[in-house]
């Protein structure tokens, strides 16, 4: 998660592995593109609004060298104390992705991931396409992105209001979209009832949506001409039927 790290995230954090569980297509996904790319294993990922760090724990077991990055202090807490809990060795770091390069100066990257709508908390065109630009900045020559978005084209062409409610452990995560049709952005309200919550957690959020032409521009503009756009981690090709929509760019 990224542009408001109040305190609705905060309460989030001890949740987000129950409601966001990395999934064996998520990381077999990464793992695939990587070596159908580069024809061998990741070295070195990043993996920008990691929340709790999931995605990077089990990359990292998996023999990866990880670095997470978040925005909320509360998601790299919980993030850094599985990672002591496991003996694991990912990085994790307290940062907003507009500013990447003040921790990781020097270091580069096979791949980097951002997951889970993450990137159109940013305000504007102008906020990702700098965020995009560091990104590229800290890949290898020959490494790639993968970004994950909710499908804003389908939203505003259906207009619809609700995501699918998130069911577990006695959880309730309920998502709402609304938006003025002159204005670049939605409203994003967000509903979370957990077991020790005796009222609703409720949080509103302004995003940027980003349509899949505009993604595809900006990152033709950073050199990433070569890109390949799913509708799944089971590499589904996009189509207009589905709400996640994913992009693996390379150079």
């Amino acid at each position: 998660m990224q542009r408001n790290p109040g305190d609705f995230y905060t309460q989030l954090a001890f949740w987000y592995d129950e409601i966001f569980p990395v999934s064996v297509q998520q990381v077999d996904f990464i793992h695939r593109i990587a070596e159908q790319q580069r024809k061998a294993k990741i070295k070195r990922l990043l993996d920008v609004g990691c929340g709790t760090g999931a995605l990077a724990l089990t990359l990292s077991i998996l023999g990866v060298k990880v670095v997470g990055v978040d925005m909320n202090k509360h998601m790299i807490e919980q993030a850094r104390l599985k990672s002591e809990t496991l003996g694991s060795t990912p990085e994790f770091f307290v940062q907003d992705m507009l500013d990447l390069e003040d921790n990781l100066a020097g270091m580069t990257f096979d791949v980097i991931t951002c997951l889970g709508n993450t990137l159109v908390h940013l305000t504007g065109p102008q906020e990702i396409q700098h965020a995009l630009k560091q990104f590229a900045r800290l890949l290898d020559q020959n490494g790639s992105m993968v970004i994950q978005i909710v499908n804003y084209d389908k939203i505003f062409n259906e207009k619809i209001m609700e995501l699918p409610r998130i069911e577990a452990e006695g959880i309730t995560f309920e998502r709402f979209y609304s938006w003025d049709e002159e204005a670049d952005e939605v409203v994003f309200r967000t509903r979370l009832n957990t077991p020790d919550t005796p009222t609703a957690i409720e949080q509103e959020t302004i995003l940027y949506p980003l349509k899949k032409d505009e993604l595809s521009s900006m990152l033709e503009d950073l050199g990433f001409a070569d890109q390949h756009w799913y509708s799944s981690f089971q590499q589904d090709p996009l189509d207009s039927d589905n709400l996640p929509l994913i992009v693996h760019a390379m150079r």
